[in-house]
């Protein structure tokens, strides 16, 4: 049986091995920790603390954005406005949702025609009032037995239905710039300028454009 002579061996010099171990500590030393304990960084090199900190910070710009848009929205562009008693009727009924376009009069002026919402000029307990204006400036506007003459001439359109307008005869008016006069489509039963005078366009919010609801009655006005 043969003998193999263990001293026969090669064996590497001791200052190779002691290269070889400072090689590997240096090695582990500069791969990454692994286990749960150690928190972990991302590719950018921010900790975890602070990506929740930065994706905080990023919502907070969204949801400031966000509001701010709908502020301006809100203020200068467009409202929804709930029709409330029956001066309107029968174009519009009580509880109806109208669309207010508050842009409308921001590069134009009230014509006769619109249904607007304006703030009350008589500070009463309806803060807004939705009218129909009937005089623009420059017109002349005068009421003779309970008919409206707007320019010398009988106005008579379909909303109103050749409807009387009660509360005795007035003008003829002159209407100044940057004055309105406003009726309710119900004019027995309507608080307006016959008995507030002539409205500011400084009061004027909007023009009511559409009807939202109920849908049955959905659409333009």
């Amino acid at each position: 049986m043969s003998r193999i002579d263990q001293s026969s061996r090669r064996r590497e010099p001791p200052d190779r091995e002691h290269a070889f171990f400072l090689e590997e500590v240096a090695r582990r030393d500069a791969s990454p920790p692994r286990g749960d304990g150690y928190p972990r960084e991302h590719p950018d090199g921010t900790s975890p603390a602070g990506r929740w900190k930065k994706e905080a910070m990023e919502w907070i710009k969204t949801l400031a954005a966000a509001f701010v848009i709908v502020f301006f929205l809100h203020h200068f562009v467009f409202n929804l406005s709930v029709v409330e008693g029956q001066s309107m009727q029968p174009t519009l009924e009580q509880s109806e949702r109208l669309f207010v376009n508050k842009a409308a009069y921001l590069f134009g002026e009230p014509r006769r025609g619109d249904v607007v919402i304006l703030r009350n000029p008589g500070h009463n307990r309806e803060q807004y009032l939705v009218k129909r204006v009937v005089g623009v400036p420059g017109d002349v506007l005068e009421i003779r037995q309970n008919k409206l003459y707007v320019n010398g001439e009988l106005y008579d359109r379909p909303y109103s239905a050749d409807a009387p307008v009660p509360g005795g005869d007035e003008g003829p008016i002159d209407i100044p710039p940057g004055y309105y006069y406003v009726l309710g489509d119900n004019r027995s039963n309507s608080l307006d300028s016959r008995y507030f005078g002539l409205v500011a366009g400084s009061l004027i919010e909007g023009r009511a454009d559409f009807i939202l609801w109920p849908l049955s009655k959905a659409g333009d006005l």
